[in-house]
């Protein structure tokens, strides 16, 4: 559980400065709040982004999901993964980056349901964090 934690904490570092370095000019022009980036603030729009994101999709969206989905399928091992696709798609549309997001959002699920809220909010912390301070380290 901890490796994949710490696969989806640097996949998404290095994938956010690769896209970050690659289209900084537009990276400025869809997300303005960037400029404003400190290390600081990177530290609390992580914690919550981690909070918030977890508590809803993890502890709210995903059980509501399962629920209705058993409710038809009366299969557990089909809700799990009908609910885990819908809430990491849900996180997907969220965010830019649709696929990053939804494969990060799989992962979190998984971790959620394996270890529960906190680990889950643990990795997404570290998975925000690491990539957004170093972008306001940069700017």
């Amino acid at each position: 559980m901890a490796l994949l934690g710490l696969l989806v904490v640097i996949c998404n570092a290095v994938l956010n400065l690769v896209f970050y370095v690659a289209y900084r000019d537009q990276a400025s022009q869809v997300s303005p709040w960037l400029i404003l980036l400190t290390p600081e603030t990177a530290l609390a729009l992580s914690f919550r982004a981690a909070l918030n994101e977890q508590v809803v999709f993890r502890l709210f969206l995903f059980p509501l999901i399962l629920l209705i989905i058993r409710y038809f399928t009366h299969s557990q091992k089909a809700s799990l993964v009908i609910a885990g696709l819908a809430s990491a798609g849900l996180v997907g549309f969220i965010h830019p980056g649709f696929v990053q997001a939804f494969l990060i959002g799989l992962a979190l699920i998984y971790i959620y349901y394996e270890r529960g809220l906190l680990p889950a909010m643990i990795t997404h912390f570290f998975a925000d964090t690491i990539p957004l301070v170093l972008i306001s380290l940069m700017l």
